[in-house]
């Protein structure tokens, strides 16, 4: 039975450093290198879409993979980087690469378990929705904020820092599980090194995880959408589009181009999504925060 430590996200962070440090010397079909190959590809996909994505892509592969090495003043010329922060940069490039390998399990969340997330059932959503339509989604949505608060102030920052690192690594969870597929193989020498490979393995029940997590926000962005849109305020219509405008859309836009197309001010922009992100927290830890009490 494999050790549970190899599982364990400082286990996953230092197996991918490793693959990154040993690349240019391994084997061309070395599972380090399969993984490494198979991880940039998924990257470079996402860096079509974003400038920082792109980023983030770039310094990897100049870093850890191009030949000849390029220096590093060049590296951090060409992409713009303040050379005093390249190993900060480098580290938030690895901290991406760790959540298209390992989706949920490629982050390190508050104490509160991402993995016991469960859907809320179909009779309590359809009340809030009905609520909603009644009282407003506001304050509906605030009324389960406060049951969590009341019940554990501590339990409710944890939530709502969680609900942001899910929503803000969404592109990367939805990437995780629809074309980073690390661990199938092409030949049979490839199926016999990574059937062997216990990190591979971590990588199946990291998919499988996050298309569960990934699950439970669509559905929950579809109840937050309803009650949004069911409200007669643009101003709760606007939380909501802003949201997925931050998160979820595809392409991302940037920030200044999300304000020009709901013609608001930035302090607008950022006070909206404040709200928002704190609501969708209510509606995605809820019920697990309201049976601490």
């Amino acid at each position: 039975m494999p050790n549970k430590e190899l599982f364990s996200y400082d286990s996953k962070k230092k197996y991918l450093y490793a693959a990154l440090q040993v690349y240019k010397t391994e084997p061309p079909n070395s599972a380090k290198r399969l993984f490494i190959d198979r991880l940039t590809a998924a990257s470079r996909s996402l860096a079509e879409n974003s400038k920082n994505y792109k980023q983030f892509h770039n310094l990897i592969v100049l870093r850890y993979i191009a030949e000849p090495p390029p220096s590093k003043d060049e590296i951090c010329e060409a992409l713009s980087i303040n050379p005093y922060k390249y190993n900060a940069a480098s580290e938030r490039a690895i901290n991406k690469l760790m959540v298209l390998a390992y989706g949920v399990d490629g982050i390190k969340f508050s104490e509160s378990n991402i993995g016991e997330v469960q859907t809320m059932p179909p009779e309590f959503i359809n009340l809030i929705i009905q609520e909603a339509v009644k009282q407003g989604p506001e304050t509906v949505i605030k009324n389960i904020s406060a049951e969590i608060i009341n019940a554990e102030s501590e339990r409710y920052n944890q939530c709502l820092q969680n609900t942001q690192l899910l929503l803000k690594n969404y592109r990367y969870f939805l990437r995780n599980t629809q074309t980073a597929d690390f661990y199938k193989y092409e030949n049979p020498k490839e199926k016999a090194m990574l059937d062997n490979n216990l990190f591979v393995e971590s990588i199946k029940q990291s998919q499988q995880r996050t298309a569960f997590v990934l699950k439970h926000i669509d559905e929950m962005l579809k109840y937050y959408s309803l009650c949004c849109n069911n409200s007669e305020k643009e101003d709760e219509k606007r939380k909501y589009r802003i949201l997925t405008a931050a998160y979820i859309d595809e392409p991302k836009r940037s920030i200044e181009e999300i304000i020009e197309s709901e013609h608001i001010e930035r302090r607008t922009y950022y006070r909206n999504l404040a709200a928002a992100t704190e609501e969708f927290a209510a509606l995605l830890f809820g019920i697990d925060g309201t049976q601490t009490k």
